[in-house]
């Protein structure tokens, strides 16, 4: 399977094409990952971010079963 793609079973008439679609919109962009690109050596970044629902964001900075529209916040 090609990463970060989904896979659903297409009914014969195709009237689930929509929802096939959203499901797979909503479990893609489910994922939320804080980054920065690279920067001169005399710059230093730090970030933690605020995952809804109080969950950790772990070492990458990744927020997982974020809803579209939740808001992930970073920590000053």
């Amino acid at each position: 399977m090609i990463p970060k793609s989904e896979v659903g079973v297409l009914s014969e008439d195709s009237k689930n094409v929509v929802e096939l679609i959203k499901a797979a919109y909503n479990r893609l962009s489910s994922k939320v990952t804080v980054t920065h690109d690279a920067l001169p050596d005399n710059v230093s970044v730090t970030y933690t971010p605020l995952c809804p629902g109080g969950g950790p964001a772990g070492d990458k900075g990744v927020c997982d079963n974020v809803k579209v529209g939740q808001m992930v916040r970073a920590q000053k």
